[in-house]
Order: structure tokens, then sequence, then C-alpha cells
């Protein structure tokens, strides 16, 4: 996704080479290699807002312009440069900044992540509770109506996992819980010394599911990194607003598996190949 993106677009081609710049890595050898480094929590986040910005910069191009956007946890960073409040650039440079801090917490305050299937919010309580006689752990983010990701220390996780239906996130951390605590003050005057633009769309926070002000989007960026990402509620703000399409931007079929989820009425686009962007075109401008 990353290599046919940067190759059509020499902003997205300069993003990458950004990213790569940034954790001392060829970006381009490792999207065609695909190999274990993407799972460097330092590396996959500037990697993956410069591909995302890449996409974006396609959209724009072709005429494709969004009113609202949101991001699911790091896709906030892309969501908020796509709303036209950071540079892209900026919001690279961003990316490698939490990235790195977030690895940083993560080999201080090791942890994991596990995603809770067909539960209900009682039913998540009940989890929250097993999990915490043996240790830290908390909701991590609210993805879909039945489904929930906790995170946390693993022997609290261990516990939540022999007694509930879920799965093991393949995370480098414990994102979106208090073992994150140390990586809030330094990303928070990261964040304090950028400077933002006036947004031309209307960005939705994954902190509230709420749309966010100029003055509001730092602060919740740096608070989302230790509280739960509310997806479900994002989604359902957008349908109160009346969408009616919605494209989403990054790699496999999750995030678009979720906002189905969430809006059973809403016609959902990619971008994750060449095929699908032509198509995404096509169905909105035809």
């Amino acid at each position: 996704m990353g290599l046919w993106a940067s190759a059509r677009s020499r902003t997205g081609g300069e993003l990458v080479e950004l990213a790569g710049q940034l954790t001392g890595v060829d970006a381009c050898e490792v999207l065609r290699r695909g190999d274990g480094r993407l799972r460097r929590t330092e590396l996959l986040q500037p990697l993956m807002t410069a591909v995302c910005l890449a996409i974006h910069e396609l959209l724009l191009a072709r005429g494709i312009t969004a009113r609202w956007v949101a991001g699911h946890s790091l896709g906030e960073l892309a969501a908020w440069s796509a709303a036209g409040g950071l540079t892209a650039r900026d919001a690279v440079v961003l990316a490698a900044h939490r990235g790195r801090a977030m690895a940083t917490e993560a080999s201080i305050r090791p942890g994991a992540m596990l995603a809770l299937t067909r539960c209900t919010e009682a039913e998540v309580g009940s989890a929250l509770a097993v999990g915490r006689s043996r240790g830290i752990v908390v909701l991590a983010a609210h993805n879909a109506p039945d489904e929930w990701v906790v995170s946390g220390e693993r022997s609290a996780l261990r516990a939540v996992a022999a007694t509930f239906r879920s799965t093991w996130v393949p995370t480098a951390g414990a994102w979106h819980s208090p073992l994150m605590d140390g990586a809030v003050t330094g990303v928070s005057r990261f964040i304090a010394g950028l400077v933002p633009r006036p947004m031309r769309a209307v960005l939705v926070s994954g902190h509230h599911g709420r749309a966010v002000g100029d003055d509001e989007i730092g602060a919740a960026l740096a608070a989302q990194l230790t509280a739960p990402v509310q997806w479900a509620s994002c989604i359902a703000t957008l349908v109160e607003q009346g969408m009616t399409h919605a494209i989403t931007v990054g790699p496999g079929k999750v995030l678009r598996s979720l906002v189905r989820k969430n809006a059973a009425g809403v016609r959902v686009l990619g971008t994750e190949s060449a095929a699908d962007l032509e198509r995404t075109v096509e169905a909105l401008t035809s």
C-alpha cells in the first residue's frame, strides 16, 4: 500500500522518505520487505502516518475532499492534517515523537492488549473486575457495539483471557492505559511547540467521540495516550451529521469493517490498493 501510494505522489514519497530519516531506516525497503521491523511502534507510527497522508494527497489530486474526518488512535494525527490543522510534515514528525515516547514507556512498563468480542458493556465491566484482581487493566477502546479492547499488565490480561471470549492484539505495549503515563508530558510539550492552522474540515476526536475545535485537538491527542478510543461514538456522531459515504485510509480491512459495524447504512469506500482508490473516486464522482 505504501509503495504504490508514495510512487504516485511526489509529496507522499517525500513523507515516506521523511519517516525513514526520522527512524534511521530505508522506508521503501521496509515497506517492500514487510518485515518484523514494522512491529516496532517507533517505526510503524511515522511510517503509517506518512502512507495515510500520501493517499490523502492522491485523493486531493482527484478532487476528493472530506467534510468530516476521524482517526482511530494513531490515525487521529493524519486526520488532523487531513482536516488542514497541521502540515503533513509536522504530522509525520509528531508521529515519530509519539512512537518513540510510547516505545520507551513500553520498555519500562511492559504490557499488552486483549480484544473482547460479542460482549455487552456489563460483561466488559465484569472482565475488568476479574483482571484488576491480578494487576492493572483498563478499557482501551470501544470499537463497535459488541467489540471492546482492554489494555494493561499481562498478568491481569491473562486472567481476563481465561474467563472471557477474547483475542490477543499484536501490539508492542499497553496502549491507551496508565502504563503510558510517562509519555504524556513529552508528547504534550511537543504538540504545544507545533504551529497549528485553522481546520477546514470538522475533526471528531476519538477521545470522547465529539467534534473538537482548533484549540482542543492538541489536548485531546495527548490525553488519548492513556484514555480509551471511543470509536463507536465517533461513528455515531458522523451518522448523526448525515454521513452517507466514508473513505477509510489505512492498510487492511479492519477499519472498513468497524465503520460498517457501526453504520450499516453508510457506503464504506477503501483505498488499500490502486484499484480501490479508482473505485472510490468513481463512486464519488460519477
